[in-house]
């Protein structure tokens, strides 16, 4: 009953910081750094969850979507760039950022990356060429990903991206599956 009291107390602290929306935000940056990586992951998955008002964290984000001394941190961090993503100007480049994740060697970390391109894949509609060649490169590469929701969340960005590229990029890998 302990374990149950102590998981449930640590769930309703977390829906009380996702409450305080942008006034927790500076607090769970700082948690998102720490030492401890289950502390680290815990702070970065509630920033998702407040989503575009967490948008101050997107740099403490963005790095440790890089950590290399975890893999939760790294996953949860992708996923979250995703939904706190939704609110900003700067989509496009988030899409380059995340893309590079595409090829983590964690399948848990290209999945959530390849669900948050889902997610703002369409900014890149407008984007210099390069920045969306750069992403429907890495989304046609994760295609063939050993799980299939990271190729299918994959072949949903490149349909919301929405330009001949990303169609063509689709279109190629449907052609070599005929065969399977």
């Amino acid at each position: 009953a302990s374990k149950f009291d102590e998981a449930d107390a640590t769930v309703q602290a977390a829906y009380g910081l996702v409450e305080q929306g942008a006034a927790a935000v500076a607090s769970l940056q700082e948690l998102a750094c720490s030492d401890e990586p289950v502390l680290r992951a815990r702070a970065i998955d509630i920033l998702g969850d407040i989503g575009p008002q967490a948008a101050d964290a997107l740099p403490t984000l963005l790095k440790a979507a890089q950590d290399d001394q975890a893999e939760d941190p790294r996953r949860r961090a992708v996923e979250a760039i995703g939904t706190v993503g939704c609110g900003v100007s700067n989509q496009a480049a988030l899409c380059v950022s995340l893309a590079a994740s595409l090829a983590d060697s964690s399948p848990q970390v290209r999945r959530n990356a390849a669900y948050s391109l889902a997610r703002l894949a369409p900014a890149l509609r407008d984007a210099p060429v390069a920045q969306s060649q750069l992403v429907v490169s890495a989304l046609a590469k994760t295609l063939t990903d050993s799980t299939e929701f990271g190729r299918g969340f994959s072949a949903l960005a490149l349909e919301r991206i929405g330009t001949e590229g990303s169609f063509k990029a689709a279109l190629a890998h449907l052609q070599t599956m005929r065969f399977d």
